[in-house]
């Protein structure tokens, strides 16, 4: 079985990943890279990629690839600087890494899901380019169930939901899957 040995900001990128990749019964095992630490998000990741690739290509086997994914964050982070770290380190590595962007942010890509969609009565659609689609998705969560919530120990039930048809409507899903699928 493939493994996309899969570098990202945190557990629930990688949670994501596999659930979508579960729902579309795609035969690929999903392998986060280990990121240190718990705080720094996007400037933690731009500080520690370039060895994080290279323990990833020493992992990888035959078959196997490399994703670096994370939030595009446009509608909340105005200093560009560590984005654009990522981007020329991927570059750099770019035979053997693919950069894969969630705009606006990955629960856009769960808010394409007809799945999660039904499940939480409302329409799937691109919601790539809105701001704060967690917001979006906890908003859904409380109107289906006031004890919901994204965080924390419902994440599993809500990720269950997801049928694959995502990348259907977000073109920022449809990239991603398109390329990180081994």
């Amino acid at each position: 079985m493939p493994t996309i040995h899969l570098i990202c900001e945190d557990d629930t990128d990688a949670e994501i990943v596999r659930a979508i990749f579960r729902a579309k019964t795609l035969d690929i095992r999903v392998n986060r890279v280990p990121l240190a630490g718990t705080s720094g998000g996007i400037s933690r990741l731009a500080y520690k990629l370039e060895d994080l690739i290279k323990l990833a290509r020493d992992e990888r086997k035959r078959g196997d690839c490399i994703a670096v994914l994370h939030d595009a964050d446009e509608h909340t982070e105005t200093d560009r600087r560590e984005y654009e770290k990522i981007r020329q380190i991927c570059e750099k590595y770019k035979e053997d890494v693919y950069l894969a962007i969630a705009n606006d942010a990955i629960e856009a890509w769960l808010l394409a899901d007809e799945g999660l969609c039904k499940w939480l009565g409302i329409k799937a659609k691109n919601r790539d380019e809105e701001p704060r689609p967690k917001d979006i998705l906890n908003r859904h969560l409380k109107k289906k169930n006031k004890s919901l919530k994204w965080q924390g120990r419902h994440r599993a039930t809500i990720l269950a939901q997801l049928d694959g048809s995502g990348d259907q409507h977000s073109l920022s899903m449809q990239a991603a899957v398109g390329h990180i699928n081994c």
